[in-house]
């Protein structure tokens, strides 16, 4: 999952499907749909990425790949930055929220 930054809705195209996804400048895959969060107030890629660890030969994808990765999604010959996500936003949405009812209960257990 990738999410777009620096991406203006109301002023830039958005992207579809197909569009070409890079990593550290080099071409790595295309999205395969996309979609405009409206809790997250971004448009949101899901796609394939594969590196080639010779030419012609598809790499391994691990977690380490996805995470340490500068990803950027080509929209109509322009590049825009965007974040690697391997779980869904949900998840982080709940962590969040029990870190700040960890630290209610903590504040409040120490009056």
């Amino acid at each position: 999952m990738l999410v777009l930054e620096d991406h203006d809705t109301e002023l830039d195209l958005w992207p579809w499907w197909g569009e070409p996804i890079y990593r550290n400048g080099e071409l790595v895959g295309v999205t395969t749909s996309s979609a405009f969060s409206y809790t997250l107030e971004r448009h949101v890629c899901l796609g394939f990425v594969s590196p080639l660890s010779q030419p012609g030969t598809p790499g391994i994808i691990t977690p380490d790949f996805i995470n340490r990765g500068d990803y950027e999604v080509d929209i109509a010959g322009q590049r825009y930055p965007a974040k690697a996500k391997l779980y869904p936003f949900s998840s982080l949405f709940t962590q969040q929220r029990r870190r700040k009812d960890d630290m209610e209960l903590s504040n409040f257990q120490g009056k």
